[in-house]
């Protein structure tokens, strides 16, 4: 039989024309024999990815059917639409992307989520466990003493059934997970920053008894006013770096003074930088952790979809509250308070606004401020839509009104969307 022999390739560099094609085929080979292999798995994966979906969906389908309806709502449809375009949303959009989950009466477990600077510390005052964890024993003193005589306390159904509170905190889903419905205080974004902004200002911590350090006065140095914190938002700082660190420089330029290494009054703060994290434009929060920073989206991350919302307004905060108390006692005659009155409503007035002073600071003076702070806070507002949008007690009716509020402030949707 002729032909060549199979040729010896015993090196990898062998430049043998017959061991060229050899090596090649050892490659080729396995490369060819994977494929089929690769889309077998795939079709299986699918497979299995439809039969998972198809399980969920049975399950949320009848689990809905012994669901209540939702309220019903007269808002037009164009109408709603038109005002949630200039946020890019439609209403179908929100109601297939972020949809209302209803968990029956019997099966809820209620965690109280306070987003800063919106109602919730009035709230809070009406919980019994209306404080933080390492708070408990003072949150037991303090409703002990509002709401009991003797031995008998009169708590509305929402108070009894809310059984965790959590406040400026990342919840991680471990701590979620034996809860099924969230309760939280939401409030126009726009007013929400500039309340945050002037309630944790050193100006107004007589006002407000805030606690203000060194740091947070040496933050706070970059913005005497809003107007500042806009501009600086803006890319236009007028006050590059904090106070105490400009002082510095312009002493070492003028004396040749040396800095101290342990000198905490001289921590560079960039105000740039501050200001970004403050209208949640830069994820590094842990730069400034305040009311600003702890905005909505941050809080939302820890409202995931497998969970029921159920908010309330600041603007209708005490119909909203009765409303709720309702939801939560109507089913269960164990939270029922047909055998005592409901206490009266708790109102927290340490932290109005009308206590500061020289408001002009706290407030924007200008269309043109109003225009920015409408721009940077763009991403605030979508994920304060998406809030309301998920709350089981609430309607398209009450999205609407909530954006119509929002649009006021910011007057037209170019001032929002900044084109």
């Amino acid at each position: 039989m002729s032909g060549r022999s199979t040729p010896q390739c015993q090196h990898i560099l062998d430049d043998d024309d017959d061991c060229k094609l050899m090596k090649r085929r050892v490659w080729v080979l396995p490369v060819v024999m994977l494929v089929p292999m690769y889309f077998v798995s795939m079709q299986f994966q699918l497979l299995l990815n439809i039969a998972s979906w198809e399980e969920r969906s049975n399950i949320t389908r009848n689990e809905l059917d012994s669901f209540a309806a939702p309220l019903p709502s007269t808002s037009s449809s164009n109408q709603l639409d038109d005002l949630l375009s200039t946020y890019n949303l439609t209403a179908k959009i929100l109601h297939r992307s972020y949809p209302k989950l209803t968990v029956p009466d019997a099966n809820r477990s209620i965690v109280f989520v306070h987003i800063g600077k919106t109602g919730g510390s009035t709230i809070s005052m009406n919980l019994a466990r209306g404080c933080r964890e390492e708070n408990m024993r003072h949150c037991r003193e303090t409703f002990q003493s509002k709401f009991c005589s003797g031995q008998v306390c009169y708590q509305t159904a929402t108070s009894r059934r809310v059984e965790r509170y959590f406040h400026m905190e990342d919840i991680p889903p471990v701590k979620l997970s034996r809860f099924t419905t969230i309760v939280t205080v939401v409030r126009n974004p726009i007013t929400r920053f500039m309340s945050a902004f002037a309630y944790q200002h050193p100006d107004n911590a007589l006002d407000t008894n805030v606690t203000i350090d060194i740091e947070s006065i040496q933050k706070y140095s970059c913005f005497p006013s809003l107007r500042y914190l806009l501009r600086a938002g803006m890319g236009h700082a007028e006050i590059p770096w904090n106070m105490a660190y400009m002082r510095y420089e312009r002493s070492k330029q003028q004396r040749g003074i040396v800095m101290k290494q342990n000198d905490e009054h001289l921590i560079r703060y960039n105000c740039t930088e501050m200001a970004l994290v403050a209208f949640g434009h830069y994820y590094n929060v842990s730069l400034w952790q305040s009311h600003m920073s702890w905005n909505y989206r941050r809080y939302y991350q820890s409202m995931p979809n497998n969970k029921e919302l159920i908010v309330m307004r600041d603007k209708h905060l005490y119909s909203d509250w009765v409303k709720v108390n309702e939801l939560l006692s109507g089913d269960d005659a164990n939270y029922s308070l047909n055998e005592a009155p409901p206490p009266p409503f708790k109102e927290n007035v340490r932290n109005m606004s009308s206590n500061y002073h020289t408001k002009e600071k706290w407030t924007t003076q200008t269309p043109e401020e109003q225009q920015w702070l409408c721009w940077l806070l763009y991403d605030e507002i979508r994920m304060y839509i998406m809030i309301l949008s998920r709350a089981i007690n609430l309607n398209d009716d009450d999205l609407r009104e909530a954006l119509e509020d929002v649009n006021e402030k910011c007057a037209s949707r170019k001032l929002v969307n900044g084109v």
